[in-house]
């Protein structure tokens, strides 16, 4: 579940490349304190203290929130964490001499869009974005499968109000509030953190896609 989402992981502000289901990553560093970071539509952070000449294992656990993935980490005693690394394998790091893992684009659309949102998110809005304002949103619902696990989560349903919005699914209810950000919706559910994305017009089908995973939810109904 959640293969497809890359996570970024950082050690020190700096990246040092992305996660995906069964990978790991590794990175030598200097004996003493460092903060670990995890980005996924949340951000986690932890703080370690590593020693000379012994490995520190943390794990990157991938929690579903209502909407989409959200990420945790853990410190974990080396038995542990030696037997996650041989369960996993090495994922592509940051550093100049290797490439960062990237998935394989899905088409052309999908490529493009890779290009003018990065990462992080909240930034340029992809040129075939839909434009967005309040009447698309107040008062309405927005109704889509799940975008990882539809088996168990069914059909998510937004729906805005004045006050702010509820999240529906197979698993429960949450409510939240939004904003809209030169055409980008970003909503905030106490079950699930902050998820901003924009609605983009493919093949005549309405899609919802993820500013920061860069995936879609498709067949997006409002009523």
């Amino acid at each position: 579940m959640g293969a497809s989402i890359k996570m970024d992981v950082l050690i020190d502000n700096a990246q040092i490349g992305q996660t995906a289901a069964k990978t790991f990553l590794y990175k030598e560093v200097t004996p003493g304190k460092h903060t670990v970071t995890s980005s996924s539509e949340n951000t986690d952070t932890l703080d370690i203290e590593t020693s000379p000449g012994k490995a520190t294992y943390v794990w990157q656990e991938v929690k579903m929130g209502v909407l989409y993935a959200r990420t945790k980490l853990h410190l974990v005693d080396a038995e542990e964490g030696k037997k996650g690394v041989l369960e996993t394998k090495l994922a592509a790091s940051t550093a100049a001499d290797k490439p960062v893992a990237r998935a394989a684009p899905q088409s052309p659309t999908l490529l493009e869009l890779d290009r003018q949102i990065v990462a992080t998110g909240l930034s340029s809005k992809p040129s075939t974005a839909m434009h967005l304002d309040t009447a698309m949103v107040l008062n309405k619902t927005w109704i889509y499968p799940h975008p990882l696990d539809e088996a168990n989560y069914g059909i998510v349903e937004l729906t805005f109000n004045s006050a702010g919005l509820v999240a529906k699914s197979k698993r429960g209810s949450s409510n939240g509030s939004y904003e809209i950000r030169d055409d980008q919706l970003c909503i905030v559910l106490r079950s699930s953190g902050t998820t901003c994305y924009f609605l983009v017009e493919e093949s005549g089908q309405t899609r919802l896609f993820f500013s920061k995973s860069r995936t879609y939810a498709r067949d997006l109904s409002i009523r």
